[in-house]
C-alpha cells in the first residue's frame, strides 16, 4: 500500500508544526499548517490501520510537537466557541463553504491525530504536565457536550439537503465537526486513563477527583449518543461515519461503547483512583447505575467487565475498597493548568472577529477557492484510496451473490483484553449445489443424535486483499442471522524465511457447532509465501491467510433439506 507522506517528509512537516494564535486563524500560514495535519493524519491512521511502522507518531515525539498539539487543540476549541457565533452570519452569506470548511474542521482534525498517538504509552508520558491537564479538562468538556446535546440528525433526504440555505449547512457543519472531535475525546480519555499510573498523580486526581469522569461516563453508557435514528432505520457512528444498523449489530457492542467501559473499568479497578471515585455517596450511586447494564451478553463480549460487575457487587453490599484517609495532618496540592487561559487572556473577540471578516474571509478571499479547491481534491482522492483499501481487506475479491458470511477477527492484546485486527467477507458460491450433511450431537444423558444441515462452498479470495490472523485472540461468525465464536489460536513462524519449514501449506479452522449455534464455518488457510506482518508482542510472523472454506446451516425441523443433495458427514474432510 502506497504511503501518503514519506518519511523523510513526515518529519518536515512535523518539524514545521508551530503554535498559532486565535488571531491567526484562517490566515494564509494556518491553512498550510492544517493541511499538514491532515497529511499527517491521514498516514498516521494509514500505518495504524496496516500495522506498519508508526513514524508519524514516533516523529511527533521525538520533535516534542504533541504538546504543539494540544495548544493547537485549545485555540481552535476557544475559535468555535468565542469567535464563530460572531462570524457565522458573514460567513453563510458571504464567504464560499470551501474557505470556512477548514476552519470548523480543525478541532476534530486535531483530536483525531492525537486520537491515533495517545494509544501508545511512551506518546502520552511525552506530553507535558500542563499539556496533559488540559488534555483531561478538554475531554470532560466533550463528555459534557455528548451528554447535554443530541447526535447530528440523519440527512435523509438528499433533495432537501442539497437545496438548504447557507446559513443552515454551516450550522449542521459545525455541529458534526463538534459531534466527531466529542467522539475523538472519548477515545483519548480512555488512553488517558489507561496511563493514568505512571502520568503521575495529577492527572489521576484531575480525571477522578475533580472532573468526576466516572458520573459523566454512566449517562454515556445510558444515552449512547453513538447511535441515532433516521427514516431509513437506526444508524451506529463508526469509523468517523453513520453506517445503517444491520439486525447483529443492534446486541455487538459498538467501539465507542467499548471506549466508555474500558474508562470506567480503569478508573474503577485502579486502587487509588477508585478510593478517589467512590468517595462520596452520589458518586457511588451513580457507578451503581452501571449495574443492570453489565449483562451476560456484554461481558462475553469484553470479559474484562466481569472485574467490573464483581467491584460493582462488592460496592452494593457496601463495600468500596476504598482505605480510610485520614481527615488531619494533610497538605492538599492541586495542579492548575495555564495554557488555555493564556490562549484566551487579553483577546478583544470582537476586534478579532471583524479583523477576520477584512483580512481571511473579505473580498479577496475569493482568490483562494481554487488553491482550496485543488487542496480538497487531493485530500478526498487519499481518503478515497483510504477506504478502498479498507472494503477490499473487509470484502475480499467475491461480492455477495445471495448470502456473505462476515468473519471478523480480534486480536489478543492481554489477558480478557482484546483489539479489533480485521474483518473478511466471504461470499456464498451460488454456482455449486448445496450439499446435505449430518453431524453429531450429544443431548441429555449420554444419548447421541444427528442434525442436519446444508454446507455450501464459499467463494475463494485472494491472500493479497486480506490481513493475515493473528496469533491469538477469537473469531466471530455471523452468516444468515445466526453467530458464533470461538477462540483463535494460529501456529505462526519464528521468522520469515522459515515458515515454509515449519508450517504447513494449508490449514483448516472449524468455527462453531451445528447442533447449538445453527451454523459451523469451515475455514481454509493458506500460507504465504513471504510473510510481511510481523506481530511484535509475540514476536513471531503471521503467516496464514483465510481465503475460503464452507459455510454449513441447519435445517429446521419438517423443511426440506435438499434430499436430492448426495449427504455426507460434517467430519469428513472437503475435498476442495
Amino acid at each position: 500500500m502506497q504511503a501518503f507522506v514519506g518519511v523523510f517528509e513526515a518529519e518536515k512537516l512535523v518539524e514545521s508544526i508551530s503554535c498559532c494564535s486565535i488571531q491567526d486563524v484562517g490566515s494564509a500560514a494556518w491553512l498550510r499548517q492544517h493541511d499538514a495535519l491532515e497529511r499527517l493524519n491521514m498516514q498516521a491512521h494509514q500505518s495504524a490501520q496496516c500495522r506498519a511502522d508508526e513514524y508519524i507518531v514516533e516523529a511527533l515525539v521525538a520533535q516534542d510537537r504533541l504538546s504543539h498539539l494540544v495548544h493547537e487543540l485549545l485555540v481552535a476549541e476557544a475559535w468555535t466557541c468565542r469567535l464563530f457565533p460572531l462570524l457565522s452570519g458573514h460567513l453563510a452569506a458571504s464567504v464560499d463553504s470551501i474557505l470556512w470548511e477548514p476552519v470548523l474542521a480543525h478541532e476534530a482534525l486535531l483530536c483525531n491525530l492525537l486520537e491515533v498517538a495517545l494509544y501508545h504509552q511512551h506518546a502520552c508520558a511525552a506530553l507535558s504536565e500542563d499539556a496533559a491537564l488540559e488534555l483531561c479538562d478538554f475531554c470532560q468538556r466533550k463528555l459534557v457536550h455528548l451528554n447535554i446535546s443530541k447526535a447530528p440528525a440523519a440527512q435523509d433526504d438528499w433533495k432537501a439537503a442539497v437545496h438548504q440555505d447557507a446559513e443552515k449547512e454551516l450550522q449542521l457543519r459545525q455541529q458534526e465537526s463538534q459531534y466527531s472531535a466529542a467522539i475523538c475525546a472519548l477515545t483519548m480519555l480512555r488512553y488517558l486513563t489507561e496511563h493514568m499510573e505512571t502520568l503521575g498523580l495529577g492527572i489521576m486526581s484531575r480525571i477522578v477527583s475533580v472532573n468526576d469522569a466516572p458520573s459523566a461516563l454512566v449517562p454515556l453508557l445510558e444515552k449512547q449518543p453513538w447511535r441515532r435514528r433516521g427514516k431509513k432505520g437506526r444508524q451506529l457512528f463508526e469509523d468517523g461515519r453513520w453506517v445503517s444498523m444491520q439486525q447483529e449489530d443492534h446486541l455487538r457492542l459498538s467501539k465507542h461503547a467499548a471506549q466508555a467501559w474500558l474508562a470506567v473499568h480503569n478508573i474503577l479497578m485502579g486502587r487509588e483512583s477508585r478510593a478517589k471515585a467512590l468517595a462520596s455517596g452520589a458518586q457511588c450511586c451513580a457507578a451503581l447505575r452501571l449495574r443492570p447494564l453489565l449483562t451476560d451478553m456484554l461481558m462475553g463480549q469484553l470479559p474484562v467487565l466481569r472485574d467490573l460487575c464483581r467491584v460493582l457487587d462488592e460496592l452494593m453490599l457496601g463495600c468500596t475498597g476504598a482505605a480510610e484517609q485520614p481527615l488531619g495532618g494533610c497538605l492538599l496540592l492541586e495542579q492548575v493548568p495555564m495554557l488555555r487561559e493564556a490562549v484566551v487572556k487579553g483577546v478583544d473577540w470582537e476586534a478579532t472577529a471583524q479583523a477576520q471578516k477584512e483580512r481571511d474571509f473579505g473580498s479577496h478571499a475569493a482568490e483562494q477557492v481554487d488553491s482550496r479547491r485543488k487542496s480538497l481534491l487531493s485530500s478526498l482522492e487519499a481518503l478515497w484510496a483510504m477506504d478502498t483499501d479498507q472494503d477490499n481487506m473487509q470484502a475480499g475479491s467475491g461480492g455477495p451473490d445471495k448470502g456473505v458470511v462476515s468473519i471478523s477477527l480480534w486480536r489478543k492484546l492481554k489477558s480478557g483484553v482484546l483489539e479489533p485486527w480485521s474483518e473478511v467477507k466471504l461470499a456464498v458460491d451460488t454456482t455449486q449445489p448445496a450439499v446435505r450433511i449430518q453431524a453429531k450431537c450429544a443431548t441429555e444423558g449420554s444419548r447421541e443424535d444427528s442434525v442436519t444441515g446444508l454446507r455450501s462452498r464459499l467463494k475463494e479470495i485472494s491472500m493479497d486483499v486480506t490481513r493475515p490472523l493473528p496469533a491469538e485472540g477469537k473469531v466471530v461468525v455471523i452468516y444468515a442471522g445466526r453467530t458464533t465464536e470461538c477462540v483463535l489460536r494460529v501456529p505462526v513462524a519464528s521468522t520469515a524465511s522459515s515458515s515454509a519449514e515449519e508450517l504447513a501449506s494449508v490449514g483448516w479452522l472449524t468455527v462453531g457447532h451445528l447442533g447449538s449455534d445453527g451454523i459451523a464455518l469451515q475455514l481454509r488457510l493458506r500460507r504465504t509465501a513471504k510473510p510481511h506482518v510481523r506481530d511484535k508482542d509475540v514476536g513471531a510472523w503471521l503467516c496464514y491467510h483465510a481465503t475460503g472454506g464452507a459455510i454449513t446451516v441447519l435445517c429446521k425441523e419438517g423443511a426440506d433439506c435438499g434430499k436430492a443433495c448426495p449427504s455426507t458427514n460434517l467430519e469428513q474432510p472437503l475435498n476442495f
